[in-house]
């Protein structure tokens, strides 16, 4: 289940709050809604813990956490440490670390069992990493990115990494943290993925902008729920459509891979999605392209229904 949210108009809910199986932090000082909603979804089940970091509300990239344990930065002042102590869990280490690269959200992403790290970060941080969250720890990162914290989303049952990640990375990382991954957006295009969504193994929060195709086939295979469907091609464009050109220009969100991909909708799926009517301009792009050209390269033609259901012809290719 994704839940869409703003914090003071900003889209960027991942940067003012962290989420975990067993607690919630949520930044200080926003509008009572965004709490609201945290606090609705989460307050039967987890508490939801109102902190700050060094006087910051950007919580989400100053801290790293699972169910195990939190590590905050050095300059986490004595009292927002002993506050955040007092309010979780006993269960879970709350631990200062001194380290270089302090904005820890941003360099390292972690679940309950694995951790991926920058590949600069400190050896002392590691070992504290490994203790206080219980997690094994590989150097890593994603697209090329060194800021393994920004570009991935981890939970327990699957992961959403930069768009840009290939096939190879993907299962390379996939095969390191034994959970399914796909490549995708959130907020309407933005490969900023930890600053746009907060997940746990049951349910996620993203910004207000998050497509309702971004949530339904990227941010629910992080909780391993999505299911693909030439359906998907159904789905009303918010955006205007683009020309088809030679192919079709489909989903640039990576969680569905097309053609010679070898991933996700194959081209009988996407004919038979056309053939029972699905109109091709409701395919789009957001931050890539893919297109699926017709076999032999001949020009076919595909039935669709425009706005008032007339039946019409429109050449695919």
């Amino acid at each position: 289940m994704a839940v869409r949210v703003q914090f003071e108009n900003n889209n960027e809910v991942g940067v003012f709050s962290k989420l975990t199986n067993s607690y919630c932090l949520v930044a200080i000082g926003g509008s009572e809604n965004f709490y609201s909603v945290f606090e609705a979804e989460l307050a039967d089940t987890i508490p939801v813990v109102h902190a700050s970091i060094a006087g910051c509300r950007i919580i989400g990239r100053m801290t790293v956490a699972n169910k195990n344990g939190l590590l905050v930065p050095s300059s986490t002042t004595d009292t927002e440490l002993q506050h955040i102590r007092n309010s979780l869990p006993e269960n879970v280490k709350v631990q200062r670390v001194e380290e270089r690269l302090s904005a820890l959200g941003n360099v390292i992403t972690c679940n309950d069992y694995i951790a991926l790290v920058h590949p600069d970060l400190d050896r002392d941080t590691e070992e504290i990493l490994a203790d206080t969250l219980n997690v094994e720890v590989f150097r890593q990162t994603v697209a090329g990115n060194v800021l393994v914290g920004t570009y991935a989303a981890l939970s327990n049952r699957g992961g959403l990494v930069h768009p840009k990640t290939t096939i190879q990375d993907q299962d390379e990382l996939s095969s390191l943290l034994q959970v399914p991954l796909v490549a995708g957006t959130v907020n309407r295009g933005s490969e900023v993925i930890a600053a746009g969504l907060v997940v746990n193994d049951w349910c996620a929060f993203c910004g207000m902008d998050t497509t309702s195709t971004e949530i339904s086939g990227a941010m629910e295979r992080v909780s391993g729920k999505a299911t693909y469907s030439p359906r998907l091609l159904r789905a009303p464009p918010p955006t205007p459509p683009v020309d088809m050109g030679g192919g079709i220009p489909y989903l640039g969100l990576g969680e569905l891979r097309v053609g010679r991909h070898g991933e996700g909708l194959g081209e009988g799926d996407v004919l038979a999605a056309l053939a029972e009517g699905a109109a091709p301009h409701s395919a789009r792009r957001y931050g890539g392209r893919y297109t699926l050209p017709w076999a032999g390269g001949a020009a076919r033609r595909a039935p669709w229904r425009g706005s008032r259901g007339r039946r019409r012809t429109r050449r695919a290719c």
